[in-house]
Order: structure tokens, then C-alpha cells, then sequence
């Protein structure tokens, strides 16, 4: 059903594994579900939503963000190669990370989503976003030292300093 609706097998199965541990969290519950089969696939339905509604909110943003961006002065052919470079490293730095923290990672920054907000959608606590999302920023930070040590200002530029 998943694989079906998203058409990503990495997709359908991340989302599974969310299913089954959400229903491990509320397992004291399932007692009382009389149709067990029907509930899961409410269950796994309801996280397909969320995962279209993610997508559809990041594809906005996008879009807004492309509209202001093209607002502003037009770039030289340089600066748009420096920015493509730019971006390619901090996809490389995000991309070591963790499946978990990557996601709750551009759940942040990319989507502007806040602790409450990541906490609520992947069923964690709000302590465990901010610890990941200090972990994540300091791994990042530590491969951009380490893989980059000429682009201080990439560091400067990502972390907003």
C-alpha cells in the first residue's frame, strides 16, 4: 500500500518502520483494537498523508524561496557557481549523517519545522530533536573542518554566524 502511494521503496519502507514503531510506543493499547488489520492500515495511511503533506509544504518553500531569490539582483556566472559548489558540499556534509538525525536535520533547516513540530511528526520528545539537531550541527561542522578546511566561510554561511 505504501510503496503504492509513494513509488519509493526507501520511502514506503521508512515509513513502515515508523508505523511499527509507533504502534511498539502504543502497544499497551492495541488490546483494544477489534480489527487489527484495519487499524494498521489507518495507522499507515495516516503516515503517508504526512509524509505528502511534507513534501508538498518543502515544495513550497522552494517555490517561495526561488521567487525572493530571483527578486534580488541577478548573480554572475561566478557566484551562481560558487553557490552550486557551496551547495554540494553541505549536501555532502548532511549526507554523512545518520538516516534519523539527517532527517529530523532538514526537518529543521530545510523545512523550517520547529522541535514541537519534528517531536510531534516523528513521535519523539522535543529533548531529542535538540540533542540531535546539536549533534547533527556539530558532525557537520567537524566535516566541513575536516573535508573543507579553506571554505571557513561555508561554515559561517550554513551555521548563520
Amino acid at each position: 500500500m505504501l510503496f503504492q502511494s509513494t513509488k519509493s521503496p526507501d520511502i514506503a519502507e521508512e515509513l513502515i518502520m515508523d508505523v511499527f514503531m509507533k504502534l511498539w510506543l502504543g502497544r499497551e493499547l492495541l488490546v483494544n483494537i477489534r480489527e487489527p488489520e484495519a487499524f494498521f492500515h489507518k495507522v499507515a495511511y495516516h503516515k503517508a498523508m504526512d509524509y505528502f503533506k511534507t513534501v508538498s509544504r518543502r515544495e513550497r518553500l522552494q517555490q517561495i524561496y526561488i521567487g525572493r531569490m530571483e527578486k534580488v539582483s541577478p548573480k554572475t556566472a561566478e557566484e551562481l557557481l560558487i553557490e552550486a559548489e557551496n551547495r554540494r558540499i553541505l549536501l555532502d556534509a548532511v549526507n554523512q549523517l545518520p538516516a534519523r538525525r539527517k532527517e529530523i536535520f532538514k526537518l529543521r533547516r530545510e523545512e523550517g519545522m520547529s522541535y514541537d513540530e519534528i517531536a510531534r511528526a516523528l513521535h519523539l520528545s522535543r529533548n531529542t530533536v535538540k540533542n540531535s539537531l546539536k549533534i547533527a550541527t556539530r558532525s557537520i561542522s567537524i566535516y566541513l573542518q575536516k573535508h573543507y578546511p579553506g571554505k571557513s566561510a561555508l561554515s559561517c554561511y550554513f551555521f548563520g554566524i
